[in-house]
């Protein structure tokens, strides 16, 4: 609204709590009698209750969701004759009506002093957030000084995120410094849902796309159920006086609640049994961008395109000659029979199948994929088939020629999908010398696959990332992925060696005589 309401309204005497809805952001502002001008040009941000907010926000958000489809069914009708089936498709796809690349917020002098809490440091009052900022490097240098504050900001822009999608979000985190509150020790911010804000920055050699989230234990809220973790990918800033001017951007990861990935580690512990475990995924306390992925808030018009889709399918084969459709349309139909299938190769149907199995008992997302990637390239190595007629099915299913219906018009903007597409391909190369020699895979965490072998007690990895130090750089090295046959493996300890600081395992005789050897090599070099 643009306007406050008159202070001679009727119904209005007395210092009362109004309650205003901003306009499209759908924001709640509470505002007491004394505290709005008659122009409402300047106010000051309350917090009510917790339990009546989640009610208002639970109101607002259902009108919201109610609002956004019909007005993509609006736009949706007055394009329906101009457009083919193809592009209707895409155009519903395309409605993702919110951002997730964010503005990073500039530090605040109670960002500061929160920063020192999470340090144990001594409250201090500071003239200016500048004098803060030096006082938290001087404390705890600019390494740990910039991670802090990124920590918080991440948090801030968490905030902006769920305000934008739902209306309304509460900072939970800053309690810890002024209210006489616990929630903060479960989660950092209060929705619909609680929500614990996890920051990743990019690694030295990450290629943009390595971040992990350190997750110090399962948590639950009081009363308020299975917390959610929310990831948010942050640049890299070392020195934290750059992080109080603003001027940086964040991405929001998406969501994700520990029971959906034990969901996806079951399902794929059962599809692929005794050939792929991937239970590690619930056995690690640090989680990577993949895992994440968006509410369903994100894709207002997705369920309209799925039905277009079964439409389109059922369509199809009523003709004698079934056109041959993206494979995501047979995925996504609500029912497919053999006459829809008619045509296609008994691999393809195969793939649809698993992944309409997967999806229905997992959901749709990032993760549910990237593990049946994973799982149906080894299956087809140890049961001695072409693991790239595998892929290469899986990319006909994910990826048609219209980049907005690629990946079920799943948001990916740090192309997990395509690097894992990558990243299975290289494995199945990789690994065809020696597949007669292992029995089974598993997956030790979300970073770290092994080969179980015949011949040998100890696993091969096969896949991993470097956790070294790069000690020419001075920084984590952080390559990924290293992959079987792409690099070579350690002889003394059977794991990956990282061709760019040469670490294998912390505590291998071999990796100090190979390092030191690398670093010759390095300064030889003028580095």
């Amino acid at each position: 609204m643009d306007r406050g309401i008159p202070a001679n309204a009727p119904g209005r005497s007395g210092n009362v709590l109004h309650l205003f809805f901003i306009l499209p952001t759908f924001e709640t502002v509470e505002l007491q009698k004394s505290e709005w001008d008659s122009s409402c040009t300047s106010y000051r941000r309350l917090e009510a209750p917790a339990e009546e907010l989640r009610a208002l926000s639970t109101w607002v958000h259902k009108w919201r969701t109610q609002y956004l489809a019909l007005r993509g069914q609006l736009t949706a009708s007055t394009k329906r004759n101009e457009l083919s089936p193809a592009e209707r498709l895409a155009s519903l796809l395309r409605q993702q009506p919110f951002p997730i690349e964010l503005e990073t917020p500039i530090a605040t002098a109670e960002d500061i002093q929160l920063c020192s809490a999470w340090a144990n440091l001594q409250p201090q009052n500071f003239s200016t957030t500048e004098q803060g900022v030096e006082a938290l490097a001087l404390s705890l240098g600019d390494y740990d000084a910039a991670r802090l504050l990124s920590a918080r900001l991440a948090e801030r822009t968490a905030l902006a995120y769920y305000r934008n999608i739902y209306g309304h979000a509460v900072d939970v985190s800053i309690t810890q410094l002024r209210e006489r509150r616990s929630e903060w020790i479960t989660h950092d911010i209060e929705t619909l849902y609680p929500v614990d804000v996890k920051n990743a920055r990019p690694s030295f050699n990450g290629k943009g796309r390595y971040v992990e989230h350190c997750i110090p234990k399962h948590k639950e809220a009081r009363n308020l159920g299975e917390v959610t973790l929310f990831g948010v990918r942050s640049l890299y800033i070392a020195k934290p006086e750059a992080l109080s001017i603003g001027g940086h951007k964040a991405v929001a990861l998406g969501e994700v609640k520990l029971s959906e990935i034990r969901q996806v580690a079951n399902w794929a512990d059962r599809r692929f049994d005794g050939i792929f475990s991937a239970s590690g995924l619930c056995q690690t306390k640090k989680i990577p961008g993949w895992l994440f992925d968006y509410p369903k808030v994100h894709y207002p018009a997705r369920e309209e395109a799925f039905q277009l889709a079964e439409k389109i399918l059922s369509e199809s084969s009523k003709e004698k000659i079934p056109t041959i459709l993206p494979g995501w349309t047979y995925v996504t139909a609500g029912h497919i029979s053999p006459a829809h299938t008619k045509g296609l190769p008994e691999s393809k149907i195969r793939i649809i199948h698993d992944l309409r199995h997967a999806i229905s008992h997992c959901g749709l997302s990032k993760r549910t994929l990237i593990i049946y990637m994973i799982g149906g390239t080894l299956e087809s190595l140890l049961r001695d088939k072409d693991p790239q007629e595998f892929l290469r099915g899986v990319n006909w299913a994910l990826s048609p020629s219209n980049s907005a219906l690629a990946n079920f018009g799943l948001l990916d903007p740090l192309g997990y999908l395509e690097s894992f597409l990558s990243l299975t391909r290289s494995l199945g190369a990789g690994l065809r010398e020696i597949v007669k020699d292992i029995h089974s895979f598993r997956l030790v965490s979300p970073f770290i696959l092994q080969a179980l072998r015949k011949s040998r007690p100890e696993p091969l990895t096969v896949v991993a990332y470097c956790g070294g130090w790069h000690a020419i750089r001075n920084v984590r090295c952080g390559k990924l992925p290293l992959v079987y046959g792409d690099v070579e493996s350690c002889s003394a300890c059977s794991r990956l060696v990282c061709n760019e600081c040469g670490s294998c395992q912390d505590g291998c005789d071999a990796q100090s005589v190979r390092q030191q050897r690398l670093w010759d090599q390095y300064r030889a070099q003028g580095w």
